[in-house]
């Protein structure tokens, strides 16, 4: 079946605590929603939890992530596909990762920041694929956000067939093509 939709949880910030599921914050009603809609969606629903682990210690991310998986599996919603992809660098991901049968996608979002220098983002990326690698052996990787500044977008581009190449497990890239608040990101002709 075809993928149909994305439900990414919302309301869960540095500022909302939740640690145990009895303090979990107000928000839980998107979530309430979002098991909804899920378990209604013909075909598959995917669902990223908590995407940004710099707002959370690692205890704190892992409740959520139960949290919202029981969520789910408590209305029904058995057609979700759970999407692990964090904001964060490769030397703390371990701490961060809620176990191989928690996922079926693992990922990162990664952005070519520094005009010119490819290199750093190419190094950066196997870094953190190697670290999610070990963490999730063979399980399907996606680049959840990826983007280049234009001056560097040829390279970039043929940078990522080439890393593709390298990278067994990914199976999609997604592209940020707008303007966003640090850089223009659109592709340009």
């Amino acid at each position: 079946p075809k993928m149909r939709g994305c439900l990414r949880p919302c309301g869960i910030s540095r500022t909302s605590s939740i640690s145990g599921v009895s303090r979990w914050p107000p928000s839980s009603r998107v979530v309430a929603s979002s098991t909804s809609a899920g378990r209604s969606t013909p075909g598959r629903a995917a669902c990223a939890g908590p995407n940004d682990a710099s707002q959370f210690d690692a205890a704190d991310f892992i409740a959520a992530w139960d949290h919202l998986r029981a969520r789910f599996t408590a209305d029904g919603a058995t057609n979700v596909k759970w999407y692990w992809c964090p904001n964060d660098s490769a030397t703390t991901l371990p701490a961060y990762f809620p176990g191989i049968s928690q996922v079926d996608y693992v990922g990162v979002d990664l952005y070519d920041r520094t005009v010119g220098n490819y290199s750093a983002f190419s190094t950066h990326l196997q870094m953190t694929y190697a670290s999610i690698e070990k963490l999730a052996p063979g399980a399907p990787f996606i680049v959840g956000e990826t983007a280049a500044m234009s001056s560097d977008q040829v390279t970039y581009f043929h940078g990522l067939k080439a890393l593709s190449a390298t990278m067994p497990a990914i199976v999609a890239w997604t592209y940020f093509d707008t303007v966003g608040p640090l850089a223009d990101w659109r592709i340009q002709p």
